[in-house]
């Protein structure tokens, strides 16, 4: 696949999310609506910098929970769909754990043994563990325990992207370079969803996997965020 980066990440109080591409200017947007154009005005923010210094070509979205705002920078990209990537293990553990297909975060899947090229993936692993490490083969092995039938009944209830898994035999790679495909804007909705537990799962479910997307904590705030690599 070719390398395109494609991160996603929640904070307490803000939500943000970025994929490719490249502009000059950022823009001051209406809260995204699911299924609408984003509205655009320009404001003093100013993203194109960030990018320039580090030499690379991007977008990103931030929406300001507690002013009700939403920034942007590059647009259209972020109007356009692309595959989750791992991102999806955010919907994924909570799908897995509304099944019962996992007990809850900490119970352990057994590795098969099969060396992968990153090597903290090689070993048991709980969800928790899993989810921060990244490692696709633990997902993988949720996903076709989920089986096809039922993870297309629960992408669809929780209107990710544009629901489409493929087939039956797509069921452990479908969100690394099947059919589905999500924007920058719908990642930011689904963020706000389960940030205030309007998702179809339960609470505890939500309660679980908001905790395992925490990366930092402080008194102040706590981020939670999932990265992507497709």
């Amino acid at each position: 696949m070719r390398p395109t980066s494609y991160g996603i990440g929640a904070l307490i109080f803000g939500i943000v999310s970025a994929a490719t591409l490249h502009s000059t200017h950022a823009e001051a947007i209406s809260p995204p609506e699911p299924t609408s154009q984003i509205a655009q005005q320009t404001t003093q923010a100013e993203f194109s910098q960030h990018f320039q210094d580090i030499g690379v070509e991007g977008s990103i979205l931030v929406y300001d929970r507690n002013q009700d705002q939403t920034y942007q920078h590059n647009p259209e990209r972020n109007g356009t769909p692309f595959l989750p990537a791992s991102t999806f293990k955010i919907l994924n553990s909570l799908i897995a754990l509304k099944t019962g297909v996992i007990a809850d975060d900490v119970a352990v899947l057994t590795w098969d043994g099969i060396e992968r090229t990153i090597p903290t993936w090689n070993r048991d692993l709980n969800m928790r563990m899993a989810f921060n490490l990244s490692a696709v083969w633990f997902y993988q092995v949720i996903a076709r325990r989920v089986g096809h039938w039922r993870m297309q009944q629960w992408v669809t209830a929780a209107g990710y992207g544009n629901q489409q898994i493929g087939d039956p035999k797509d069921i452990d790679s479908f969100w690394l370079e099947g059919e589905l495909r999500i924007t920058p804007q719908e990642q930011i909705q689904f963020l706000r969803r389960l940030y205030d537990n309007d998702l179809p799962f339960s609470n505890d479910a939500i309660a679980t996997v908001k905790d395992i997307m925490i990366v930092e904590k402080t008194p102040d705030y706590i981020s939670r965020a999932k990265s992507g690599w497709a």
